[in-house]
């Protein structure tokens, strides 16, 4: 068994949801391995797996009151031998042993085992900060007291010996790997390894091979690194990759490093680690265009001057060489310009001609062709080509020549470049069917107290205006009623929706009680101990309750047939106590509740945004308050008002 704790460089800020999102992303299920195996968050037992969002955004709020300057997220890997595959109820006790020996015990954490490689493996994300102190906890010296209970651990569960040799620093890789064995994604690493090298004689032949891959080497320190040659972010040591692309190697075989030159194959490196957008990879292609358009017609044109010159240089000899009498040089003098100009005009039609080959070998095609042209091969250009052609025919139809006084810019085909980047002219407001622009569209035309015709376009399009319209419930009439009645029935559908998904999720909810003996049969779920005693759990059969009770002696002897999950009858004497009164007070005053909230305000802070049934809804909290406030409402906090107001003001005065 391997343990180690994953270290990030230290120029790079950790974040426990950054890593949650890592760890929990489902792998594409294949004939061998699922990625997820087993998922579970601890201590508390508020939270379940549906309600990752809402862990996360807690562990959030508990490090933002810290004011630690070092990571405030902890990764741990426990790696087991390829044919080790032990249970999940060893793999809990191992993931609680291993976190009381660090300190953790107390500390917010999630662990997700992965079976997608050849070793089984969890992942452990941990925060930190405790959540009721806000201090941050170091584990001082965390590797020798990894080492010495994963030793334990190998004893007490008959586990391969193999941490001590392990060096316990090179884990640099581990995560590259881990990223490799997905269906959907490969590492950096890989994706630079698989560039064949091998033919380069030069440091230019290599840096020109790497750009059509869109990669580039570059010193840094005493190394050196292969970094996206877009996104500065993705990058990785040199060595790291292979050791001989080293900085050391690399110029024992090239000589002294020589940084690029120059952006000649630039044109290929759109097909790069990371998918690039369709707009980027034109807007690239252009650019290449371009540059290689630019450096050949100055190839032609230097040509070009140079054969003037030449011919420029013959005429003068011709006329300084030439015999006979005074007559025939005075003749050779006045044709001289003659010839010249011919000699040139010949020059000039051969450039033309060159210049007409380049550009019609970098033809110019605007976006929209381009597209055209890529949608006959490339399913994702076909899509972005449909929905700007259905662009085109969605939009809210009505009188808006009174928006003119307020256009920040009128095109040159009368089209009016509205706030917030809509456009519109005098019958139409364009839309794309997303809240922000719906919302925007609905305060211009509230302003200008304009109440429009209706919706043109494809019926999804309308339905999905009408959707949102209706579940964040802005306030818009039209003129066409079929429109108002088709809006009024969606708030309602929407609001019986909202409902349905708070009383769903408040009957998810474990509630605790005192153990009072009446239903027949519990579900057994172990025991814990609180102020020093020893309290059994057992969950109704029928509800989300768990009853707690204290055990006497009969419970005892019962105990020694019980297991965790069995389903079994008590009938032994309830005895009164005190300290199940206190604890299922303590876990009444943290419980969770989810309730209705139909126009939240600046007092409440916007925690998550949840879909059900096909409706977003979103979902609120307030300070000192445990419940979670739903509501179809999207709600702009003042903060980001002020800043959109202020973005409005200064476009107005541009303008």
């Amino acid at each position: 068994m391997i343990v180690k704790a994953a270290k990030l460089d230290k120029s790079i800020k950790s974040s426990f949801k950054r890593l949650t999102e890592y760890i929990t992303q489902e792998q594409v299920q294949s004939d061998i391995n699922i990625r997820n195996v087993g998922v579970w968050i601890e201590p508390d037992d508020i939270y379940d797996i549906d309600d990752l969002d809402l862990f996360i955004e807690d562990i959030e709020s508990v490090q933002s009151m810290s004011n630690a300057k070092s990571d405030k997220t902890y990764h741990l890997i426990v790696s087991f031998g390829a044919e080790e595959r032990p249970d999940i109820e060893t793999l809990k006790n191992i993931n609680n042993e291993l976190i009381d020996s660090l300190g953790y015990s107390k500390h917010q954490r999630l662990t997700v085992i992965h079976d997608d490689t050849d070793n089984l493996h969890m992942h452990i994300a941990i925060n930190k900060i405790n959540p009721e102190k806000y201090t941050i906890h170091e584990p001082f010296r965390d590797y020798k007291i990894l080492s010495e209970k994963a030793m334990e651990l190998e004893n007490k569960y008959n586990l391969n010996q193999t941490h001590s040799n392990e060096k316990t620093k090179d884990n640099r890789c581990y995560v590259a790997n881990d990223i490799d064995s997905r269906a959907t994604q490969i590492s950096f690493k890989s994706y630079v390894e698989n560039i064949d090298l091998s033919d380069c004689k030069s440091w230019q032949d290599f840096h020109d091979k790497l750009k059509e891959n869109g990669v580039e080497y570059r010193k840094y320190g005493n190394g050196a690194v292969f970094k996206d040659l877009i996104d500065d972010k993705i990058n990785i040591k040199a060595s790291a990759v292979q050791r001989e692309y080293s900085l050391n190697s690399l110029e024992k075989k090239y000589g002294i490093f020589e940084p690029s030159q120059s952006l000649n194959n630039i044109q290929n490196s759109y097909q790069r680690y990371q998918d690039l957008s369709l707009k980027k990879q034109y807007d690239l292609i252009d650019t290449s265009r371009k540059i290689k358009s630019k450096q050949e017609k100055q190839v032609v044109k230097n040509e070009y001057m140079d054969a003037a010159k030449y011919s420029g240089d013959i005429i003068d000899n011709l006329s300084r060489m030439a015999g006979g009498s005074e007559l025939d040089r005075i003749l050779i003098k006045m044709n001289k310009r003659a010839m010249a100009k011919a000699k040139l005009e010949k020059l000039r039609e051969e450039r033309q001609k060159e210049i007409k080959k380049i550009n019609d070998k970098y033809k110019y095609y605007n976006y929209d062709v381009w597209l055209q042209q890529q949608a006959l091969t490339n399913e994702k250009a076909e899509l972005a080509l449909k929905n700007i052609k259905e662009s085109r025919i969605n939009y809210i139809k009505g009188d808006f020549k009174g928006l003119k006084n307020s256009a920040l810019k009128i095109t040159k085909n009368g089209t009016y470049i509205l706030n917030n980047k809509l456009k519109a002219t005098n019958i139409s407001i364009f839309l794309t069917p997303k809240y922000n622009n719906i919302k925007k569209a609905v305060e211009i035309l509230k302003d200008n107290n304009i109440k429009p015709d209706t919706l043109n376009g494809t019926d999804e399009f309308k339905a999905k205006i009408i959707d949102i319209i209706a579940a964040n419930d802005l306030d818009i009439t039209f003129q066409d009623n079929n429109i108002n009645q088709k809006i009024s029935a969606a708030k309602i559908l929407k609001q019986d929706n909202l409902i349905s998904y708070v009383n769903e999720r408040n009957s998810k909810i474990i509630s605790f009680a005192k153990f009072d003996g009446k239903e027949q049969e519990y579900i057994y779920q172990g025991y814990f101990k609180y102020n020093d005693k020893f309290l059994l759990k057992f969950k109704s059969n029928t509800s989300n309750t768990v009853y707690i009770k204290e055990p006497i002696k009969e419970d005892y002897i019962l105990l020694k047939q019980y297991k965790k999950g069995d389903t079994v009858y008590v009938n032994t004497p309830i005895k009164d106590s005190y300290d199940i009164e206190c604890f299922v007070n303590e876990k009444e005053k943290t419980r969770i509740t989810f309730k209705e909230l139909s126009s939240p305000d600046n007092f409440y802070k916007r925690i998550s945004t949840k879909e059900h049934n096909g409706q977003k809804l979103y979902l609120y909290k307030k300070d000192n308050d445990n419940s979670i406030y739903v509501s179809t409402t999207y709600h702009i906090k003042e903060k980001e008002q002020n800043k959109e107001n202020i973005n409005n003001k200064n476009k107005g005065l541009e303008r």
